[in-house]
């Protein structure tokens, strides 16, 4: 089961008061609804404002209608909730449609749990139980999926949180500004004023010469390295912020003030004699962890001529998805290895060309030998612009424009249209990782894409209409534009928006069959093996784990097969030492599952790497066999034929 954090307003107040979550139809909540399953829990955050705009307050005067009540006695008793969690909703059935004058709703019904007290939304977002991303989803105004999945130690912390005798250091991150160089005499400061690092709380280090940026503690209360430095000086970076203010236009997805206000703030640790601020206030504390990507904004800004007053006055508007538009103009390589794995290697080299072509407007297509992963970079480059608002897929040979754009489906009214995976990643504003793209018929897969795809500057407006109608008779279209919230049947192609798809190395001759039109706004960038070096070292790592002083054999044979024919990526090379890991490890039997070291590499050879060569020449999987004999001359006569068999199963003859 799976539990749901939710950014409430007061409709979704509103209809919690009858007992239920409900939303529009084809929306980001409606979807969200339709995955949700009874006995789950979702915990609403209120935002502060009550209401944004006049289809709201229509929706809520109707609502408030339909119980009895004046919009002043609703709005009234929401306002007792707002900025805040006061409860906790259990899921008590599936979703179901419901028309009410004239508007249909997805509806679940739920059970309303109160917590003690009100949970304030400033504690709930430092809830060590909560992950940075949704905190960082949830701080300002309501994110493109209002609907996030946590852990499920989150609504016990919750719990725990709105009692009045709670344990604040036990429960809530602390979020500091340290004067400091390196981590090491942070966490000596940061302990000396009472506040030594604890798993998730997070610092920011600056000293009169550079910003080093933030650490985050991890389970040990370890700081880690801060990996997004700035390598100016505070004083400079306010200079250079208030310079790019000047030479932004309203266009541009830049405010500076958030950056420069965080400047000051450092600028004040700085001139004072303390050496620890304390920031426990996330969100604002969220601005020193956005200073880097401001700083790479104003540096581009910066370098333009100032332009005239005429051109400052703007008749241009700034694009509506601005946070999105503001992290990808700000993205940086550091911002893509920070939200890389530990124990992921890939060249620095490979990173700024995915992130370069990014900034330059294009999709990319990750290429490279099995398990280089190419999918985790493809993720970490969605997290560090979307946070987690972004989807992956796997693309298949079967795949339509009824798998990508979608098509008809049957509902109780007849036929309704429903999204396909691009179109779902458009209502949000996600961006969307396709894993094997090409093994997909391009044409027919992506075909209405094309016109939309090729778009750029200049090209608000291009649309593509589909041969489809929405439940009211609109047709359904996909257009190029700057504004991602648009009307209903209308799906919009922003300039922040990505596809990032992957395709393995032996699949490579396919991309020429890749369309033009579809190709021509694509980067292709290879994801090679790690250095020589580098993965000797990760099999030198994981290979410890066997608790033998003497594992050179092991590492030896991984290395040869992963530099074999085919080429084999991290990936599957750390499920390989892994597999042979664990079945030579001792069992209640006071024997491992493996007779042998011998039995267990050829096992883990037939299982993780033979599938790798599905497809491939029968003279590569010989050559594999062959290279496997030289490096195990002893192996046993059975294993070793069942490999044998395997290969030839895969191999093409």
């Amino acid at each position: 089961m799976t539990d749901y954090a939710l950014f409430a307003n007061a409709t979704t107040f509103a209809h919690v008061q009858n007992g239920e979550l409900a939303a529009k139809p084809d929306t980001a909540m409606a979807d969200a609804l339709h995955r949700v399953s009874p006995g789950e829990q979702i915990v609403p955050l209120y935002e502060s404002s009550p209401a944004r705009g006049e289809d709201e307050l229509h929706t809520l005067h109707d609502l408030a209608a339909s119980m009895g009540q004046a919009d002043e006695e609703l709005l009234g008793q929401y306002e007792a909730v707002a900025g805040g969690v006061p409860h906790v909703l259990r899921v008590a059935g599936k979703a179901s449609d419901r028309t009410d004058n004239g508007q249909v709703w997805v509806v679940v019904p739920v059970a309303v749990e109160p917590l003690t007290a009100p949970l304030p939304a400033a504690d709930f977002l430092r809830l060590r139980s909560l992950s940075e991303t949704v905190a960082s989803q949830f701080k300002g105004s309501a994110p493109a999926r209002p609907i996030q999945e946590v852990s499920r130690g989150l609504v016990a912390s919750l719990r725990a949180a709105a009692d009045p005798g709670r344990d604040d250091e036990a429960l809530l991150r602390r979020l500091s500004l340290v004067e400091a160089q390196n981590v090491e005499k942070a966490a000596e400061l940061l302990t000396a004023a009472g506040r030594p690092p604890r798993d998730g709380d997070m610092a920011f280090l600056v000293t009169r010469a550079t910003m080093p940026g933030t650490a985050t503690a991890d389970a040990s209360g370890v700081l880690a390295q801060p990996q997004q430095p700035i390598a100016r000086t505070p004083e400079e970076i306010r200079a250079l912020l208030i310079e790019a203010e000047r030479k932004a236009t309203p266009a541009d997805p830049f405010n500076a003030e958030p950056a420069i206000g965080a400047t000051d703030e450092l600028l004040g640790l700085l001139n004072s004699n303390q050496a620890v601020r304390a920031v426990d206030d996330y969100a604002a504390f969220y601005e020193f962890r956005s200073l880097s990507r401001a700083v790479t904004q104003a540096i581009e800004l910066a370098k333009r001529p100032l332009p005239p007053d005429a051109v400052l006055g703007a008749t241009e508007e700034a694009p509506a998805d601005a946070d999105t538009a503001a992290a990808l103009q700000g993205l940086s390589v550091e911002a893509v290895l920070a939200e890389l794995p530990d124990g992921f290697s890939i060249e620095r080299s490979v990173v700024a060309a995915a992130v370069a072509a990014l900034r330059a407007g294009k999709h990319l297509l990750l290429g490279g030998p099995p398990g280089t992963g190419k999918t985790t970079l493809g993720e970490a480059l969605c997290r560090a612009v979307v946070s987690n608002n972004y989807d992956v897929t796997t693309a298949t040979a079967d795949w339509t424009t009824f798998d990508t754009i979608g098509g008809y489906l049957p509902d109780a009214n007849g036929l309704r249209f429903v999204p396909g995976v691009v179109l779902r990643s458009l209502r949000t504003n996600g961006w969307l990782v396709i894993d094997e793209v090409n093994r997909a018929d391009i044409d027919k897969a992506f075909g209405p894409l094309f016109t939309v795809l090729s778009g750029g500057e200049g090209s608000g407006g291009r649309t593509s209409v589909l041969p489809y109608t929405t439940s009211d008779g609109k047709p359904v279209t996909i257009e190029w534009s700057s504004n991602p919230t648009v009307a209903d049947g209308v799906f919009a192609v922003t300039p922040a928006w990505r596809i990032i798809g992957t395709l393995n190395v032996s699949d490579k001759a396919s991309l020429f069959r890749l369309s033009f039109a579809f190709l021509r706004r694509f980067a292709v960038i290879d994801v090679p093996l790690p250095a020589k070096a580098d993965y000797r070292a990760l099999f030198l790592q994981w290979f410890a784990k066997l608790g033998r002083p003497d594992v050179a054999i092991f590492v030896d044979v991984a290395m040869a097969i992963v530099a074999g024919p085919v080429a084999i990526g991290p990936a599957i090379g750390r499920d390989f030492a892994q597999l042979i890991v664990e079945g030579l490890a001792e069992t209640a039997s006071g024997e491992p599952t493996f007779s042998s070291d011998e039995e267990a590499i050829l096992t883990a050879t037939r299982l993780l790497v033979v599938p790798q060569y599905e497809g491939q020449p029968l003279t590569a999987s010989e050559r594999l066999l062959g290279l496997i004999d030289e490096l195990l001359p002893s192996a046993g006569v059975g294993a070793r034929d069942v490999l044998e068999s395997a290969i030839r199963e895969v191999a093409l003859s």
